[in-house]
């Protein structure tokens, strides 16, 4: 987070002189205070994020789910943990059926948006095409 505020603070000083319609609202100190307030204001509401689909899946723990609104399962925690930086994408586990393909579905639509890596984008496109891979 202190490479980040660092960059911020760079950016909003490069924002701040290169712009004389910014300077004349406000004074560098406020423009800096603004950008990491934004800043932490954005890693604040990802984490909650986080949380909260965090504590929906773990809520699932231990249960058996066959529904259409299922959304657990190897694969899709597979997903997960790429998603969260805990697995390599090389070590992706697809779906067995197409039941366990929907929940991957599933859960990609709740998976929080910052956790779309490029890495997980290509876990879901190889779960899309888990039949090409038997």
């Amino acid at each position: 987070m202190k490479a980040e505020i660092l960059l911020a603070t760079q950016r909003a000083m490069g924002e701040y002189y290169s712009d004389p319609q910014l300077m004349s609202e406000c004074t560098v100190e406020q423009h800096i205070t603004n950008c990491i307030s934004n800043l932490v204001e954005n890693r604040v509401s990802q984490k909650t994020a986080d949380i909260a689909f965090l504590v929906d899946r773990t809520m699932k723990a231990g249960t058996c789910n066959f529904t259409e609104e299922r959304d657990t399962g190897m694969s899709s925690n597979s997903i997960v943990a790429i998603a969260y930086g805990k697995q390599k994408l090389k070590n992706q586990i697809l779906p067995g059926d197409f039941s366990d393909l929907s929940a991957c579905r599933n859960m990609w639509k709740k998976l929080p948006e910052h956790r779309k890596t490029e890495d997980a984008k290509k876990a879901m496109e190889n779960a899309e095409n888990f039949r090409d891979k038997k």
